[in-house]
């Protein structure tokens, strides 16, 4: 059967999830909607994790997570909340594409979060847009678009 590795993969993962590092448990929830992967178990427990956390992931390691979970379509109002926090405490670490992801993620449910729209403007002003791919600059404009917070 095709869904057997996934499925002893994602049981295993659920039995281990608090012993992940915050890169692991990022990883993990950035794969999960790569490979279709919607075990209820485990989003909860990775999520529950994650929250409890969160002051311990890097800038990529929140937008790994932001962007996971908007992916999979889960909304936590607390861990969003958490993140948040969390990359605005160290939004001078962020790059562009971490920025983008983040505000990509808030986008998907149109969480609008001042606060971390201004700081993650400011990345986006100080930053060396040379070496940025397109994908990066398409996803931050989308995401200021979506939520509507450009000014005129």
């Amino acid at each position: 059967r095709g869904d057997a590795p996934l499925e002893a993969l994602t049981r295993s993962a659920l039995k281990c999830a608090e012993d992940f590092t915050p890169q692991e448990l990022a990883n993990i929830v950035w794969a999960l909607p790569q490979l279709s992967a919607r075990d209820q178990a485990l989003v909860q427990k990775l999520t529950l994790v994650a929250r409890h956390r969160i002051e311990s992931f890097t800038p990529q390691g929140l937008a790994m997570l932001a962007l996971g979970f908007s992916s999979l379509g889960v909304f936590s109002e607390q861990l969003y909340a958490a993140i948040s926090k969390a990359v605005q405490q160290r939004a001078a670490e962020c790059n562009v594409q971490d920025a983008a992801q983040v505000l990509t993620a808030f986008a998907k449910f149109k969480i609008q979060d001042v606060s971390l729209q201004e700081r993650l403007c400011e990345v986006a002003m100080h930053a060396d847009w040379s070496g940025q791919g397109g994908e990066s600059v398409t996803s931050f404009l989308w995401a200021l678009g979506t939520m509507r917070c450009l000014s005129s």
